[in-house]
């Protein structure tokens, strides 16, 4: 008897936890038709994104401050991340189609340079991209693991933070309702 209740004291919060982390998975179908599974988007509450600075692989200096007044995608990726593999044409595509007070960042996170800059040319990448090699722009941010998004609204904040690989019309779905926001 003692047995059977410990087992289903055991089994019942056990159960209602995957149920919990089962239904915070999404799908998403990229343009490719591949499925992407993602941790659903986890809405934040406004808090100023940390600035940083980097050197883009174009050579050009980037600071996220001098953004303010655009929506800025930031993704975390790597060159050895098979979901960022996926990701990339989704990331390309919204880069080419959006409107422009939408700035794009994509940071190497985790990787070589080489490399990184390897899968930026097999991949035609033309949006901004640079490698944060000693991780503190991830730290700063919180990453966890790769791919994340992280938006951040015209006024520097962030709002929004995606777990997972993205497809192009979820990401513009996110993007879509800060355009019209006010810059305070």
């Amino acid at each position: 008897m003692k047995r059977h209740l410990l087992a289903i004291l055991l089994i019942v919060p056990a159960i209602s936890l995957l149920a919990v982390f089962g239904a915070s998975l999404q799908t998403n179908t990229s343009s490719s038709g591949a499925v992407n599974f993602a941790v659903e988007q986890e809405m934040l509450a406004r808090r100023p994104a940390p600035d940083f600075k980097m050197v883009l692989f174009d050579g050009t200096e980037y600071q996220l401050s001098s953004q303010l007044g655009k929506v800025v995608v930031v993704n975390f990726w790597a060159s050895w991340c098979g979901p960022c593999v996926r990701e990339a044409p989704e990331l390309e595509q919204v880069w080419k189609d959006r409107p422009s007070n939408v700035s794009m960042l994509g940071v190497a996170l985790w990787d070589k340079e080489a490399d990184a800059r390897g899968f930026v040319r097999n991949h035609g990448l033309s949006f901004p991209i640079g490698i944060d090699d000693q991780g503190n722009i991830g730290i700063e941010y919180g990453i966890a693991g790769i791919p994340e998004t992280v938006i951040v609204d015209k006024n520097g904040m962030i709002v929004t933070r995606w777990v997972g690989p993205l497809n192009a019309p979820t990401l513009m779905s996110m993007i879509t309702p800060l355009l019209d926001e006010s810059i305070d």
